[in-house]
């Protein structure tokens, strides 16, 4: 699962950055939404299993967390955005969203070493 929600995150951010390059070919970045949904589809559930397998006995109190993240995301990504925006143009707001993707995988890959040593060394 760890490697499934790395890759995918990971994936997120190079199709962004393959829109901005194919931009003015239309049937190449409608396959890359396409695509660009199924990985983020895949993250949702990914992630919602995740919560429920490091806390299983706090399963709601991890989704509220969930929530609140996105909820964060959804608040700070279009003032951000607006911003960078009206001051760089608009490429660079999928140049940024790609960055934050790679960013986030890379966060993840880090959690999820430090997770798997702290549960082997526990045992």
């Amino acid at each position: 699962m760890h490697r499934t929600l790395f890759f995918a995150t990971l994936i997120l951010g190079c199709i962004v950055d393959l829109i901005v390059v194919f931009e003015h070919k239309a049937i190449v970045v409608f396959c890359l939404v396409a695509l660009w949904v199924l990985f983020f589809g895949m993250l949702q559930t990914g992630w919602n299993i995740w919560i429920t397998r490091v806390v299983p006995d706090e399963a709601e109190s991890g989704g509220g967390a969930l929530v609140a993240i996105i909820q964060l995301g959804i608040m700070t990504g279009p003032g951000a955005g607006g911003y960078f925006y009206d001051t760089f143009g608009g490429q660079v707001n999928y140049l940024l969203g790609s960055l934050v993707a790679v960013g986030a995988a890379l966060t993840s890959m880090v959690a999820f070493r430090q997770q798997k040593w702290s549960s082997a060394v526990n045992k």
